[in-house]
C-alpha cells in the first residue's frame, strides 16, 4: 500500500477493525437519476468475477483484484476527501437528490468510506461480500431506493476514483475492472432491494 502523502480527513473509519467496517457499510445509495452508464451495469453474471459488458463489447469483463487493490491503495491516503468529492460530483450532476441528504454529510461520508474499504477488503471473499451487499440492498429498500437509481452512483464513483487515482494509475484496464465491480455491487443490492420491497 502506498504511504500517505498527507493525513486523511477522518482516518478513524479507514483504520477501524474489520467488524467496525462491516457495521459502517451502509448508505451507498438513496435516490438518483439514471445516466448512460447503465449500459455498463447490466448484469447476467456466471460468477462474481466474470461479467458480460452487454452492449459495450462482446467479450466479458473480468474483475482483476490486483488492479482493484493497487488502484485503491493510491486513492486511500486521501481518506474521506474521496467521499466528499463523490457527493460533490453526485449533487452537481444530479441536483435534485441533494434535499434527500442531511445538510452536514460528515457521517454519510464516513459510512461510504467504510463501505468502500469493506468492498476492497472482502473482494475475494465472495460469501462475506455478497452478504454485506445483500444487507445494504435490503436496508436501502427502506430509503425508497429503486434499481434505476444505481447508475448515477456508479458514474460518480468512477469519476471520483479516476480523479484521485490520477492518469498514471487509472488505466483503461483499471476502469473496466472497477466498472465490473460496481456491476456486482449494483446487481447484488438490486436483487436484495427488490426482494425486500416485494415483502413490504
Amino acid at each position: 500500500m502506498a504511504a500517505p502523502t498527507r493525513p486523511p480527513t477522518r482516518a478513524t473509519a479507514r483504520m477501524a477493525p474489520e467488524a467496525a467496517r462491516r457495521d459502517s457499510c451502509r448508505g451507498i445509495v438513496r435516490s438518483f437519476q439514471p445516466t448512460v452508464t447503465d449500459q455498463y451495469l447490466t448484469i447476467h453474471r456466471t460468477s462474481l468475477f466474470e461479467l458480460p459488458k452487454g452492449s459495450v463489447e462482446s467479450a466479458p469483463v473480468t474483475i482483476n483484484p490486483v488492479l482493484i487493490k493497487s488502484s485503491f491503495a493510491v486513492v486511500e491516503p486521501h481518506g474521506t476527501d474521496v467521499t466528499a468529492h463523490f457527493y460533490q460530483h453526485l449533487f452537481e450532476h444530479n441536483p435534485g437528490v441533494r434535499p434527500l441528504f442531511a445538510e452536514h454529510l460528515d457521517a454519510q461520508q464516513d459510512r461510504l468510506w467504510g463501505a468502500l474499504g469493506a468492498l476492497v477488503t472482502h473482494l475475494e471473499d465472495t460469501e462475506t461480500l455478497v452478504g454485506i451487499l445483500r444487507d445494504l440492498g435490503a436496508r436501502h429498500a427502506r430509503y425508497g431506493a429503486l434499481p434505476e437509481h444505481f447508475p448515477a452512483v456508479g458514474a460518480s464513483l468512477l469519476a471520483t476514483l479516476r480523479h484521485f487515482a490520477g492518469e498514471e494509475a487509472w488505466t483503461a484496464e483499471v476502469e473496466a475492472s472497477w466498472t465490473a465491480v460496481y456491476g456486482v455491487v449494483a446487481g447484488t443490492m438490486t436483487e436484495a432491494l427488490t426482494a425486500a420491497q416485494s415483502h413490504s
